[in-house]
């Protein structure tokens, strides 16, 4: 039996909690839109939003000083007003006319630790005569409940609603970057294909593309933003060389998605590598490996990524039955001057062959890596020694610059 979450344990569970709450205390009082907002350096921050259709979005902010809030929480303003448009200060404000607000509730929310998180308001369009202290001391309650929430992770969850606001933000705008990882085949000294990189602004969580992505899980967006990066990896597909292979970074929740299926029915599998990250778990491998089975069909290539990190089993290898082995950079890092990593590396090697698949390094940097590597008869390599990921317009310099009269030929370049 999996035990009950508990909310300061589980923040994606804490933020249904609060909106459950936003939503149930907003139709209970008959109104059309309820928010909760934060108090932030002379802003008005918009945490959580409900309703039909509202004016209003989660992440929105405007000037505190222009608000209802802050009369309210001064007490320059009623918390309970029938009609907006009848008290002196709110009807000279913009959004009485502009929304229009009609009947309005607000209240500040005290944390336990007695500071002033926002306030927690609802509204209706249109007047409403029925509006007053009952109404109010609902909002009260309803406000100390959401209080209570958001004090049982207090400055944790405080960086939940700011991470989940940047993440919103870059899904919004498409705020993403990709760059394209070149990789290199030892057989024949070739580029064969790329691995897409996705780059991030730095801001809240840094530039980081891990934290991001687990900035976005932690929210309940991970799967929208893995969506978004590949969306963007597969726009410059046809840009790269047409020999070439594009990898794509997905997590096994985002293949089991429908959108998984909506995107890659219309892409040219043929030229696209599936990347799985080997520390990611899977709960049924049968599921997973059924649902890719038509697409592997049509030609996409499944590789394992970071093989040799995280769980270590190698169940991913064995149940999924990829075409590329993807070793982590951990087993790669000094494998020169390691007589157990390269052990390891021979055997994998050995391993792959005999299941008619490939092994690729990642991260190799110095030319001892890439000889004991060539010795472990890996089959190709990715890593600066080879070239830094490139932006699109960078590609097609980095073949220029290595091409031979047998075709795109790369000799390393110790001169940058």
């Amino acid at each position: 039996m999996r035990p009950i979450p508990r909310y300061e344990d589980d923040e994606n569970l804490l933020s249904e909690v609060i909106r459950s709450v936003l939503r149930s205390v907003r139709l209970r009082l008959g109104m059309d839109v309820g928010f909760i907002s934060e108090f932030d350096k002379g802003n008005r921050i918009f945490r959580y939003v409900d309703g039909e259709n509202p004016p209003i979005a989660p992440g929105g902010a405007d000037p505190l000083s222009e608000s209802y809030c802050s009369y309210i929480v001064r007490g320059l303003m009623p918390g309970a007003m029938q009609n907006a448009a009848d008290d002196p200060v709110a009807a000279g404000m913009k959004p009485t006319k502009s929304i229009p607000v009609g009947a309005h509730l607000s209240t500040p929310i005290v944390l336990p630790c007695g500071g002033l998180f926002g306030t927690l308001c609802c509204f209706s369009y249109a007047p409403n005569p029925d509006v007053g202290e009952a109404q109010l001391r609902l909002l009260q309650f309803s406000a100390e409940q959401i209080a209570n929430l958001l004090g049982m992770v207090g400055k944790k969850n405080k960086n939940y609603l700011a991470t989940e606001d940047a993440v919103r933000c870059v899904l919004k705008n498409r705020a993403i970057s990709i760059v394209f990882q070149p990789i290199y085949r030892l057989s024949d000294d070739r580029i064969v294909g790329f691995e897409a990189l996705a780059r991030f602004p730095s801001t809240l969580l840094g530039s980081s593309p891990d934290k991001w992505f687990e900035g976005a899980d932690t929210v309940g967006l991970g799967i929208e933003m893995e969506f978004l990066a590949v969306e963007e990896a597969v726009a410059g597909l046809l840009k790269l060389p047409e020999d070439a292979a594009l990898s794509l970074n997905l997590s096994p929740a985002s293949i089991a998605s429908a959108r998984f299926v909506q995107l890659f029915g219309s892409m040219p599998l043929d030229r696209i590598i599936l990347e799985v990250t080997e520390h990611a778990a899977i709960e049924g491998y049968a599921e997973l490996k059924s649902a890719l089975e038509p697409f592997r069909k049509r030609g996409l290539r499944l590789a394992i990524d970071d093989v040799g990190a995280g769980y270590s089993s190698f169940r991913h290898v064995l149940d999924l039955n990829p075409d590329l082995i993807k070793l982590d950079i951990s087993l790669i890092r000094g494998i020169d001057r390691d007589p157990g990593r390269q052990a390891l590396a021979s055997a994998i090697s050995e391993f792959a062959r005999r299941m008619d698949c490939e092994v690729v390094a990642e991260g190799v940097e110095t030319d001892g890596e890439l000889a004991s590597l060539r010795a472990a008869g890996i089959t190709k390599v990715q890593g600066y020694l080879i070239s830094k990921p490139l932006t699109l317009a960078d590609v097609p310099i980095l073949l220029r610059r290595y091409r031979s009269r047998e075709g795109l030929v790369l000799r390393l370049d110790r001169s940058g």
